[in-house]
């Protein structure tokens, strides 16, 4: 719950920590045993940097629940990610949020840069938006709040290419819903976003 009764759940995917399954493109270069290593020290980092978040959490699997995954203080309920592909694994688990919370705002694991500073600039947009998105570099999106639920949104998007942020932003526009946008991050995906982080300090 925030202020106000504006009320709203975080809601975040992940994969399952196993091996071959996680960071594919960046162990192509590193292995899948040091892949799998980066993937616990992105969850870790977002752990620890959303540990003041204000809002109940949602936790996503790809696979199968992990009951024993910690997340802070905060509610958490743990559930497993429904769909043939991530557009409609996106619209399911915003349907199932929208049903119970004013607004949902959806992360992924792979922004190492997402703070809990970042909720709470997306829950005061929400107040004035139907819509929040945090764009990354790569042209995709590292987060996406609905206040109500908006299915077109996570259709027929290319999803994975670096027109993603684009075509979402301009479905928002189709639908004549209001789009606040906050700040651009990195996710980490290839190579290179492995070095940047690592130079950064922030892995």
């Amino acid at each position: 719950m925030t202020n106000d009764h504006f009320s709203g759940v975080l809601q975040i995917f992940v994969k399952n920590r196993q091996e071959g399954k996680v960071k594919t493109r960046l162990a192509s270069v590193i292995g899948n045993d040091e892949a799998l290593k980066v993937y616990e020290q992105l969850l870790s980092v977002l752990k620890y940097n959303l540990k003041d978040q204000p809002l109940p959490m949602h936790i996503y699997y790809s696979d199968f629940k992990e009951e024993d995954d910690l997340w802070g203080n905060n509610p958490v309920e743990y559930i497993i990610q429904q769909g043939e592909n991530l557009g409609e694994r996106m619209k399911n688990a915003m349907s199932a949020g929208n049903n119970q919370y004013d607004f949902v705002i959806l992360i992924g694991s792979d922004c190492p840069e997402i703070h809990t500073a970042d909720i709470k600039t997306c829950i005061d947009l929400l107040k004035k938006n139907d819509v929040v998105i945090g764009p990354s570099v790569d042209g995709g999106y590292y987060l996406i709040a609905c206040k109500g639920y908006f299915p077109e949104l996570f259709k027929d998007i290319s999803w994975s290419t670096t027109t993603v942020f684009e075509e979402t932003a301009e479905k928002v526009k189709q639908s004549g819903l209001s789009l606040g946008v906050l700040p651009e991050k990195r996710d980490l995906d290839e190579f290179t976003d492995y070095q940047y982080f690592k130079e950064n300090r922030i892995l």
